[in-house]
């Protein structure tokens, strides 16, 4: 078990590295309109540093977004979002049972964001946003499993990322439902 083990360990708890994928629920307010769904997937990957011996991390994160549609016209016009996400924050990590844990985080996110629509035949249209900072915040469970060198987990977490520009106006953060892979590192 991992509680038990990292108590007899110096640091007292190990690093870990994560890999996930999911749905990202876009804030943005005619995302269903324009893209025939409320949702795709998001994928990412990222790792934790232990700050102190009760489970406190520093965390960083990288998550990939894109979402596509073709709109019958004439001529046919695909439209693209892309979102790229960088997330750099805390997790806490409360034991419930023996290898339950509850899974707080929280901190600053970085993005781009970028929209490109190319008509059939035609010249490709491109809008990015300023890279800009937002915030992020979230929830999970993390089940530890194989005598607490991996875990498997679950989290919901809120991107916020507001933008005034006229091309690209409104909130383009979301909520993201992600399950993953945590390896511990010792």
């Amino acid at each position: 078990m991992l509680c038990g083990g990292a108590a007899a360990q110096n640091p007292s708890i190990p690093p870990f590295y994560q890999v996930y994928g999911g749905l990202f629920y876009p804030a943005e307010e005619n995302h269903r309109a324009t893209y025939g769904s409320p949702s795709d997937f998001v994928w990412g990957m990222g790792m934790g540093l232990p700050v102190s011996a009760d489970f406190f991390y520093i965390i960083s994160d990288i998550s990939w977004f894109r979402t596509r549609v073709v709109t019958p016209s004439v001529p046919d016009t695909t439209t693209e979002l892309s979102q790229n996400f960088i997330h750099l924050g805390l997790m806490n990590k409360y034991f419930m049972a023996k290898s339950l844990t509850f899974r707080f985080q929280g901190g600053l996110n970085y993005n781009a964001i970028g929209r490109k629509i190319t008509p059939a035949g035609g010249t490709e249209i491109k809008n990015e946003l300023p890279r800009k900072f937002g915030f992020f915040g979230g929830v999970g469970l993390e089940n530890i499993m194989a005598g607490g060198k991996m875990a498997v987990f679950a989290d919901l977490v809120y991107d916020y990322r507001r933008s005034a520009e006229k091309d690209l106006y409104g909130d383009f953060g979301g909520l993201r439902i992600v399950g993953g892979v945590t390896l511990y590192w010792f």
